[in-house]
């Protein structure tokens, strides 16, 4: 929001409309921090080979590496992250209302998943939830939607990918993440098993 603050004006004067986009899964996005070591990643833990637990500096690299690579959390360090990233998303989420054109209100922030959850599964209710995402995204922008158009592009793409990983797959101490999160109430809907 900072360093979008001196360009709302023109993006309003050029009647753009936007929105704010976030991964629903706060766990998700610390386990990406840890891995890719970035914002705040090496502070909070650091990527291991996941066939051994040892260190590694492939980062944002593994993603081309062939590697299993996993998260490997310091103590306490996986339940403040969650804090920050649910936090974070909330004001940002905040900024972008605020400045969001009258016709798209109800849509100025979204989830990504919302939108792509159908990718990964055969689940009809999934499929149609994500279908009312993506017709809630669309209906500011034109007079009237058709939800025959959106259904014909989503439907060849309904379970084309793998399911989302458990979170045992992607953090090397997965049972003491998962301890301390169990601890707080609010934390627990973020472990995918």
């Amino acid at each position: 929001p900072k360093a979008f603050s001196t360009h709302w004006d023109v993006l309003e004067e050029m009647g753009v409309d936007y929105v704010y986009m976030s991964r629903r899964n706060a766990l998700d996005i610390c386990v990406c921090y840890v891995r890719d070591c970035i914002l705040g990643g090496p502070e909070i833990g650091y990527p291991v080979f996941g066939n051994n637990g040892t260190k590694t500096d492939l980062c944002f690299k593994r993603r081309k590496s062939g590697e299993k690579i996993q998260a490997f959390f310091k103590e306490g360090e996986a339940k403040k992250c969650l804090k920050r990233v649910r936090q974070k998303t909330k004001r940002k989420a905040q900024v972008f209302l605020g400045k969001a054109s009258r016709r798209n209100q109800d849509t100025s922030s979204m989830f990504y998943h919302d939108l792509f959850a159908f990718e990964y599964t055969p689940d009809e209710k999934i499929f149609q939830d994500s279908f009312l995402a993506w017709k809630s995204l669309i209906a500011p922008l034109v007079e009237q939607v058709n939800g025959t158009i959106i259904l014909d592009i989503l439907r060849p793409a309904q379970n084309t990918l793998p399911p989302l990983a458990s979170h045992r797959d992607v953090i090397y101490n997965f049972e003491q993440v998962e301890k301390e999160l169990m601890e707080d109430e609010s934390l627990q809907e973020f472990i995918r098993y």
